[in-house]
């Protein structure tokens, strides 16, 4: 009976160690999950900060192209205009005369703006600051 009651109590104490065990590594692994988890709540909110900001630079850039947009097509019609009333014929020397300054006032003023554009765009490449300069 003795060596009965000491055999169980060894195997109770034994399973209890086992329990013990257990319970430590769940605990263990618990706080490593845990870490994890905040790890992944963290790159969460910083994915979302990237998510936002390159919406912002999005909306930025479509603004951009809009107004560059515009800007190119104002010229390119009065410049397609230009070319039209020359090619009907109906215009005399003096109008011809006109219309042709007008006429390379427009290409001038379109080679600055396509070269500031490009300018511009290289210094946001690089990050140099863009400097204006003019085509002769």
């Amino acid at each position: 009976m003795i060596i009965l009651s000491s055999l169980f109590s060894m195997v109770l104490v034994a399973l209890l160690l086992l329990l013990k065990r257990n319970v430590s590594q769940k605990n263990t692994l618990n706080q490593a999950l845990q870490l994890r988890n905040e790890e992944i709540l963290q790159q969460k909110k910083e994915v979302l900060d990237q998510k936002e900001k390159l919406v912002a630079i999005n909306q930025v850039k479509d603004r951009i192209l809009s107004v560059i947009g515009h800007d190119l097509r104002s010229p390119f019609t009065s410049v397609i205009q230009a070319m039209e009333l020359i090619k009907s014929g109906v215009l005399d020397e003096e109008d011809k005369e006109f219309v042709f300054e007008n006429f390379h006032r427009q290409v001038v003023s379109l080679s600055e703006l396509i070269n500031n554009l490009l300018v511009w765009a290289v210094s946001l490449q690089t990050g140099a600051p863009a400097q204006k300069t003019r085509l002769t």
